[in-house]
């Protein structure tokens, strides 16, 4: 269970990112948040993520206050967490598999979880440039690089930025397929999102509209 408790991001020149945000995205559950770029969207993300804390408020996982968690846990609770970040953070001289691969250090070695991720590439059409330079790759093939990433060790928790962003029809709708899919064996999904497609393909997700950093629930 993710909960967000009055969560605030306030810049030290006084601008506020996020204001007083409260929500919640419980296991098999997805929640998109929506709105135009600017409107908090990635920076809520970065805050549950642990990635960065919160000026006011908390975010809560599984009972556990996440800003208050010491460098172990924090540690602990990234390999909980799949992220999809708006900007990639792919290592452009790592091949494709070696940049999925990349949560599973410094665990043991794992036949399976290579077997996982070489799966993940195949599913998402990137089986034959998985030995390449991700510099070598489009910027959609990045993305689904990216992707694949976030969902290597089956984390109980994914937030994904934009997902969809880069992708033709038929790829988005693969990846808010493999979202749903996800989902059903029981991942919080948390999505920032503004792109209709993916909004419209995932009707029984509780939505949220995010303006200037301030949360609404949207029904439509």
């Amino acid at each position: 269970m993710i909960a967000c408790e009055a969560v605030s991001v306030v810049l030290a020149t006084g601008v506020a990112l996020v204001s007083e945000v409260s929500l919640t995205c419980a296991p098999g559950e997805i929640v998109i948040l929506v709105g135009a770029s600017g409107s908090g969207k990635s920076t809520l993300l970065s805050v549950v993520a642990g990635l960065r804390r919160p000026t006011s408020g908390q975010v809560v996982v599984d009972g556990q206050p996440v800003s208050r968690f010491t460098a172990h846990h924090r540690d602990l609770h990234r390999r909980r967490t799949g992220v999809l970040p708006q900007h990639l953070h792919l290592f452009e001289e790592l091949s494709a598999l070696e940049n999925v691969l990349l949560p599973t250090l410094p665990l043991s070695p794992d036949p399976a979880r290579s077997s996982r991720a070489r799966a993940l590439l195949e599913e998402l059409e990137l089986g034959r440039v998985g030995a390449r330079p991700v510099r070598t790759l489009s910027g959609g093939e990045q993305q689904r690089v990216a992707f694949a990433r976030a969902l290597v060790l089956a984390p109980p928790m994914l937030l994904l930025d934009e997902p969809t962003a880069h992708q033709d029809d038929f790829r988005a709708g693969a990846l808010v397929r493999r979202i749903e899919r996800e989902a059903a064996r029981g991942a919080a999904v948390l999505v920032a999102a503004h792109d209709p497609r993916l909004v419209a393909a995932l009707p029984r997700a509780r939505r949220y509209e995010m303006r200037a950093g301030r949360l609404s629930e949207s029904a439509e």
